[in-house]
């Protein structure tokens, strides 16, 4: 084996180990998770929204400064509504987080549905109706790796909704390599049926036409050595000035919580561009 192919194969390995590694190996749920229960503190809500079909949606609100912009989360595949403080300090922005149908604390959905990348996006904007008072009308979208592919399908099918997104190590077409292969093969191999039809629903995703009609600002952070979304500029690139890149050094797809104070510094400095209507 060459020294390229092994690097290479070395750097996917890590790439998969991030992918289900820390707050990520909680997201292992059984194929039909059973809702977690809440636990109530004094700074945070935890509750449950019921769908149509039956499905249990479990969220999570924590208030933070009241002059921060609340911030709605949507997390990566096989992580949860709690990974969200890997990435954002509490008592910051308040904070909206959810755990995606199929994912721990929350219901795989009923009646036969499929967990794609389409219908989780139409249950987070039930979420954000459902949590008007907590968000108000002036408030962050913001989603990592598969929870960025979320926000964009959410921006693209709710154009009205002018409110900023930041999309962290996500792109908004579907990323094709060894990185997303081998996710695809451990999941099948788990043979958890949630996490197989998300990394079907992202092998399908193509937002390239739609995210050009949205009307919100944009800001997407990308690592420089991340193998899984690495086309996060291309993204930015047909936002045009709706969109401010950032790229940065020496961070692969652990981003979010390797690099946290660099998320911290954008998410401070860009808030008045993300409020912009």
């Amino acid at each position: 084996m060459g020294r390229r192919t092994a690097t290479t194969l070395t750097g996917l390995a890590l790439t998969l180990s991030i992918a289900f590694s820390g707050c990520g190996v909680k997201g292992l749920a059984p194929p039909t998770p059973a809702c977690a229960p809440c636990v109530q503190t004094e700074e945070t809500v935890c509750d449950f929204m019921e769908l149509e079909e039956g499905t249990k949606v479990l969220y999570e609100t924590t208030p933070g400064d009241v002059d921060k912009k609340p911030i709605a989360y949507t997390h990566g595949l096989s992580q949860d509504y709690r990974c969200v403080y890997d990435v954002i300090r509490k008592g910051g922005h308040p904070i909206l987080t959810w755990s995606v149908p199929g994912h721990y604390g929350s219901d795989s959905l009923h009646g036969g549905k499929e967990h794609t990348i389409e219908r989780a996006a139409e249950i987070f904007e039930k979420l954000i109706r459902h949590n008007q008072d907590f968000l108000g009308d002036d408030y962050i979208r913001m989603g990592a790796s598969m929870g960025g592919m979320i926000v964009a399908e959410h921006a693209c099918r709710y154009p009205d909704d002018r409110t900023g997104v930041v999309m962290l190590v996500s792109q908004d077409f579907a990323p094709d390599n060894l990185a997303l292969d081998l996710i695809d093969f451990y999941v099948t191999s788990l043979g958890i049926k949630p996490l197989q039809e998300y990394v079907c629903s992202i092998r399908n995703l193509y937002l390239c036409e739609d995210i050009q009609a949205t009307r919100n600002n944009w800001v997407i952070v990308s690592g420089q050595l991340d193998r899984l979304t690495p086309d996060g500029k291309q993204t930015a690139d047909r936002l045009g000035e709706r969109a401010h890149y950032y790229e940065i050094k020496g961070a692969g797809h652990s981003l979010p919580s390797t690099h946290k104070r660099e998320v911290d510094r954008i998410l401070e400095y860009e808030s008045p561009f993300l409020m912009q209507r």
